[in-house]
């Protein structure tokens, strides 16, 4: 299982759209089946969205000013 969730996470995270993958309101935290990704003829793009998506609605919602928590590479 790969998960991402947000600490602490903004009201309303939990209402977000994410693909792929799924809320777990048990965990509070978005899951994605690994044997999904494997399957998948996008793993890659998956991957790389699992683990954007979540935290860009988090800083959305949050309202964080992204320029300070992020940088180029």
């Amino acid at each position: 299982m790969f998960y991402s969730y947000t600490a602490p996470a903004p009201p309303g995270l939990e209402k977000q759209l994410i693909h792929p993958g799924s809320y777990s309101t048990e965990l509070s935290e978005f899951i994605f089946p690994y044997d999904d990704l494997r399957r998948s003829a996008y793993r890659t793009i998956h991957y790389s969205s699992l683990c954007r998506a979540p935290m860009k609605r988090a800083q959305d919602l949050a309202n964080w000013d992204r320029a300070e928590l992020e940088r180029s590479e």
